[in-house]
This record gives structure tokens, C-alpha cells and sequence, in this order.
């Protein structure tokens, strides 16, 4: 046996398609045995060894036994450390590595999902590599994989607390579970309905304040974005547009992936935040200290029209002309300098006033100009070019009478006032609300320093504050990409910023968490925004109370309820408990005998608690994590009626 596996070895080597960073690829082996690749079978069967144990002579021709290769190349015995090793196509490059364009999906179990490691310790990641178990699943198998999966759990939560749930409308959601598979069933109801997408995924750093780990294998980062943009996609409508947050490790590969799924021509922006000072332990690293992050902005077609959203400015000193009487009739405005009429406020001699003020000068001058915006104007040259008729003429009769203050009515914008041929502008119409007060403010560039974390760790009465977004800045978000009333979708959700912003803003959302936080969740964020408890945030901008609802539901598992009960055993006593449930209630893999493996139970107890853990995982079929719709009344899952009613009105209106 040694030798035939170091025969193998050195012969797929000669393969480089097998190879990435100088490891085999195991999943790419098989997936092209069972291809039958025709330049596979050639090398294996150039060895006399491996063609006798892999293939059976028929006639003149030989017959090549995939699934015994498949198995054994699976075996762990053979190159254990490279058991994580796979890489899947995303359309990408990397390095001299052809990423896997055929139709398939990933599914990772290292923790308590099937894609990322979730509720780690910090103890846990010292000096280890995150795993993933991965399968990959055929194309013929994917209609399985993402087939609508059973909702269960559902209850409203309301200002009254949480109740039974009777009926299903178009409601808030937020649901629990895997995010892809969250997705495709979201897909059967809301395909083409979501206005907008907001996510922040993990940013592949290695992070470890954060519930999510970072810690991704690069491809392995990019296949879980690209499986989850998709469909994402899917769900969007043709105006709509998607919004993800994301730092510098990541930005020029999720760029690219982005420019394949949606189109370069539909990338309508990259803005550049700053979200932090240039202060802290950041400053010690050598090179530039980094404090910034981005977002990128997609739509799904040309359709989408993007809100103007503004930042606060400066006073703008061209007004610098203030009308002392403006209750009184246009002929009758007495016009003085911004300074005099300050100067007079304070009754102190303009000549003195900033001596006076001191360091408050700007401040006072700023608070004066903005409380007496209507008054407060520049002169502006009207080109004759450019502007009416009537309104050229008024500007040739104010030059002949200067000291004259004309006025002319106007159906499509303010009415024009003229004075020595030039027209005044009023600063009122340079304010903007910003955080519920009016502020000079100009439209948003893309570069965003206004939006920076504030009070944070106290916003919804949750704590996490790494991976938490403001509230501010999620609030500017929405708005460039939303209106009231509109459907916002995000499947990151996390401490649930988005959601929380969404419901004091009047938006209708949907949420997807897969990881528990507990008493930092976003289902205990959005208790506190409709009992009134949270009034942080943005809740005095919007001038938020409280009210509302929202339904909570859970993908129902199966399998998946199995890997947790494993990963949470602590003895191999518990783990066999798991086991005998396993045997009369889970979906296990066609590849396991079960006779065989209770006759060699002894071996399996001798393994480390780690390695029985592992082997459990791999003998369940993930292809039945979580009960799919389609066998929603399947007796074997005891699905009760109340549950099968909702789903029906869920997923068909029935």
C-alpha cells in the first residue's frame, strides 16, 4: 500500500493541472477521473501498477474504475496534510493556478456552518489554519443543494414582544441559517423584487475580534463570494443596485469578480472611507498607517438613477450680502455685509468682532449665517446666453437703474432678484439635513470622511464594535440607494446595522444570519429600535420612536443540526450518543457501511476526539443539511401543520 500511494504521488505530478503552490489539488483529481479525462487515464494507465489497480482489462479495451480512484485519492492516508487542499474556478487567475469554471458550488463545514467557521475563540485560532471540509457537489446534484428549504421557528416580534405567527404578508424577515442556501430560497418568492443589496462580508484579514474568520484560503474567499453574488444578482430587480463594504486586502479581487458577475458597465462607483484617525498602535507599523476601507456600488443593469446624498461643508464667504429687512416688499431691501449685520446682532463694532469673538469667530459667524439662511445671499452674474428673454431684459433695465432691485416670477425654478445686473442667490438653498439639522452641504464626492464610527460599541445596544458599521454611514447608504417603502436585502446581517437603520427609515428588509451572537444579535437589535430602547444612532436625525415588527424563521436542518451536536460533544461518550441518533435519524453518505463501522467501533474510540469529530462530519450527506420544501410533508421530518401552512404561504401565496 505505501508504495502504490507513492506511485500515485509521483505520478499525478506529471499532471500540473493537479498541482497549485506545489500541493495536489485531491477534489480536482477526482473531479477529473470521474470526467474521465482522457490525458488522466493515459498517465495512470502508463503505470503498470496503478493500471492493475485501477482498471479491468474488457476485451482489447481497459475499463477505468473512477469511483475506487476517487476513493482512494479521498483516503487519508494518502497526502493527509493536503486534505483541505482545493481550489474552485471563479473565472480568475492566480498565479499559475486556472481556477474551475465548471457549474458547481462549495460547501465548507470547519464549525457551525457549511461555508465559514463561526463562534471561534481567539485560543481556537492560535497557530492553527482554518479547515474546510469540502464537497463538491456535480452539477446534477445542485438542483438538490439549492432547492427552497423549509422554514421553521417563525414567530413576530412586535413592541408587545414575540407572538405566534397566524399569517404571512410581505413581511420584515430576518432568517437564521446558512446565507447561501438562505438565498436560493429567497429566490422563489423575491426573484427581481429586491430594490437594494447592502452587505459586509468577511474581508479575508484574520481578524479575530469579529465573530466571522476571516482567515479564508484566497480562492477558496473568492468561490464563497461568487456562489453568494449570484444569486444575489437574481434576486435584484433591473433598477436595482448592489453596495459591499470592503478594506484593501480584498478590493482588487472582488473588483474583478464583481466586473464578471455584473458587468463593468455596470460598475457605478468605488468610494473611499475613512474610518479611523491616524492614531493608535496603527501608527507603530512601518509604512503608510491605513485608515481607510471602500465600497463598491454595482447595478444590475442601466436602468438604476442613484439619490444625491450630500456631506457637510464649510461656509461658503461668496455669500457675503445680507438683506436686514426681507419681511418687507423687494423694492424696499436694505443690503449689508454679512460682517455688519453680525456685528450689529453682537452690537459690537465690526472692526472689533473677531477680537472679541476670539476663537469663536467661525463658530458664531457659522451658527449666524445658517440661522439667517433666507437672508443671506451672493451676487451672481446671469448669462444672457442661458437665461429668458424676460430675464435678459430685466438685467439690461437693472445695469440702467442701479440702485433698483427688480423681480422676476419664474415657474421652473426660484424667482430671479436683480440688482445692478445681477441676479441674487440665497444660501438657504445651499442647506441640506444632515443628522436632522440644516447644514451648508454640497453632493457627496467619493471620498467619504464624515461618516467615521462614533459612540459605536453604545449603537443598538449591542457590543461588537470590529465589524459593526455606523449607523451614519448606513444611513447615507440607503438613501443614495433606496426610498421609503422599497425592498433592502442584506445576507451579511450580522449585529444588524442595516436592518436597524432600514426599519427607521421606512424601509421594508430582509436579513440572512448564520452565526449566533446571542445577546449581540440582530434579532436583540431590532427588539431595542421598536420598543425605543435604542436612541442612539440615527434615531434623532429621523427623529425615531418606536413601532413596528418583523417575522423571524429559521432554515429548518437536518444534517446540519447533527454538526453542531458534534462539534459541541466534549468526550467520545457524547459522541457516541450523536452517533446512535445519527443511525436511525440522519442522511448519511452512501459511502458508509454501517455494519462495518460498528464492527470496528474500538478503532473509531482509539482516534482522538478530533479525528472521531472529523470522521462523523464526513459521513453525513451534505446534500441534506436542511430539509428541503419540495419534502416539506414528508413524514419522516414530523413537520407540523401550522409550519407547513406558513411555508405554503411563504413560498406560493396560498
Amino acid at each position: 500500500m505505501p508504495r502504490l500511494l507513492s506511485e500515485l504521488e509521483d505520478t499525478l505530478k506529471q499532471d500540473d493541472r493537479l498541482f497549485a503552490d506545489d500541493k495536489l489539488l485531491k477534489n480536482k483529481a477526482i473531479e477529473r477521473a470521474l470526467d474521465n479525462d482522457e490525458k488522466l487515464l493515459e498517465l495512470l494507465a502508463s503505470n503498470e501498477r496503478l493500471k492493475e489497480h485501477f482498471f479491468t482489462e474488457a476485451g482489447e479495451h481497459l475499463v477505468f474504475d473512477e469511483e475506487k480512484f476517487a476513493q482512494f485519492v479521498s483516503n487519508k492516508q494518502f497526502l493527509p496534510d493536503s486534505y483541505t487542499a482545493f481550489k474552485n474556478k471563479v473565472g480568475l487567475k492566480q498565479g499559475n493556478e486556472r481556477l474551475q469554471e465548471k457549474e458547481e458550488i462549495e460547501l465548507a463545514w470547519p464549525y457551525k456552518d457549511c461555508v465559514l467557521e463561526g463562534g471561534q475563540t481567539k485560543e481556537d485560532q492560535n497557530g492553527r489554519t482554518e479547515k474546510f471540509w469540502n464537497k463538491t457537489l456535480a452539477p446534477d446534484q445542485v438542483d438538490t443543494l439549492l432547492d427552497p428549504k423549509v422554514l421553521s421557528d417563525f414567530k413576530r416580534i412586535s413592541k408587545n414582544g414575540e407572538s405566534e405567527l397566524e399569517e404571512l404578508d410581505n413581511e420584515n424577515l430576518i432568517l437564521k441559517g446558512n446565507n447561501l442556501l438562505g438565498l436560493h430560497s429567497l429566490l422563489k418568492k423575491y426573484r427581481e423584487e429586491v430594490d437594494m443589496i447592502y452587505i459586509d462580508p468577511p474581508y479575508n484579514t484574520g481578524n479575530d475580534d469579529f465573530s466571522y474568520n476571516d482567515n479564508f484560503n484566497q480562492s477558496t474567499w473568492l468561490t464563497f463570494m461568487k456562489n453568494r453574488l449570484e444569486a444575489a444578482k437574481d434576486l435584484l430587480k433591473k433598477e436595482g443596485a448592489i453596495f459591499i463594504s470592503i478594506d484593501q486586502n480584498e478590493i482588487g479581487y472582488l473588483t474583478t469578480l464583481m466586473d464578471e458577475i455584473f458587468g463593468e458597465e455596470n460598475r457605478r462607483n468605488i468610494v473611499t472611507i475613512k474610518r479611523s484617525a491616524v492614531s493608535g498602535p496603527k501608527v507603530i507599523n512601518p509604512g503608510l498607517v491605513n485608515i481607510s476601507e471602500y465600497l463598491l456600488i454595482y447595478s444590475k443593469s442601466d436602468k438604476w438613477e442613484d439619490n444625491t446624498v450630500y456631506t457637510e461643508t464649510d461656509v461658503d464667504r461668496r455669500y457675503n450680502n445680507f438683506i436686514k429687512n426681507k419681511e418687507d416688499h423687494y423694492e424696499d431691501w436694505e443690503i449689508c455685509t454679512v460682517l455688519d449685520a453680525l456685528s450689529e446682532e453682537k452690537v459690537v463694532d465690526k472692526r472689533n468682532l473677531k477680537d472679541k469673538l476670539g476663537t469663536k469667530f467661525e463658530q458664531e459667524l457659522r451658527e449666524f449665517v445658517i440661522r439667517n439662511a433666507d437672508k443671506v445671499i451672493q451676487f451672481a452674474n446671469l448669462d444672457e446666453d442661458s437665461v429668458s428673454k424676460d430675464a435678459a431684459e430685466l438685467k439690461k433695465k437693472s445695469n440702467e437703474n442701479p440702485d433698483e432691485i427688480y423681480h422676476l416670477e419664474r415657474e421652473d425654478g426660484r424667482d430671479y432678484y436683480i440688482k445692478k445686473g445681477k441676479v441674487m442667490l440665497f444660501y438657504e438653498d445651499r442647506l441640506v439635513n444632515l443628522g436632522g439639522e440644516l447644514v451648508p452641504g454640497r453632493p457627496a464626492s467619493d471620498i467619504w470622511t464624515d461618516v467615521m464610527p462614533n459612540d459605536l460599541h453604545n449603537e443598538g445596544g449591542v457590543k461588537l464594535t470590529k465589524g459593526k458599521k455606523p449607523e451614519k454611514l448606513l444611513h447615507r447608504i440607503l438613501k443614495m440607494g433606496s426610498e421609503e417603502g422599497d425592498l433592502v436585502l442584506d445576507f451579511f446581517l450580522g449585529s444588524g446595522t442595516t436592518a436597524a437603520v432600514a426599519h427607521k427609515t421606512g424601509r421594508q428588509y430582509m436579513g440572512i444570519e448564520q452565526l449566533d451572537y446571542g445577546e449581540n444579535s440582530a434579532v436583540e437589535r431590532l427588539k431595542n429600535v421598536i420598543s425605543g430602547d435604542d436612541d442612539r444612532g440615527i434615531s434623532d436625525a429621523v427623529d425615531w420612536d418606536s413601532g413596528g415588527d418583523f417575522v423571524y424563521a429559521e432554515l429548518m436542518q437536518w444534517n446540519a443540526e447533527f454538526i453542531e451536536r458534534i462539534e459541541d460533544a466534549e468526550s467520545s461518550e457524547e459522541l457516541q450518543t450523536v452517533w446512535s441518533d445519527m443511525k436511525g435519524q440522519a442522511f448519511l453518505s452512501y459511502r458508509i457501511n454501517v455494519e462495518e463501522f460498528e464492527e470496528n467501533a474500538e478503532e473509531f474510540e482509539d482516534l482522538e476526539l478530533e479525528k472521531q469529530k472529523e470522521f462523523l462530519k464526513e459521513i453525513l450527506d451534505n446534500n441534506q443539511l436542511y430539509v428541503n420544501y419540495s419534502e416539506i410533508e414528508d413524514l419522516d421530518y414530523e413537520i407540523d401543520e401550522e409550519t407547513i401552512e406558513l411555508n405554503k404561504q411563504f413560498y406560493n401565496g396560498e
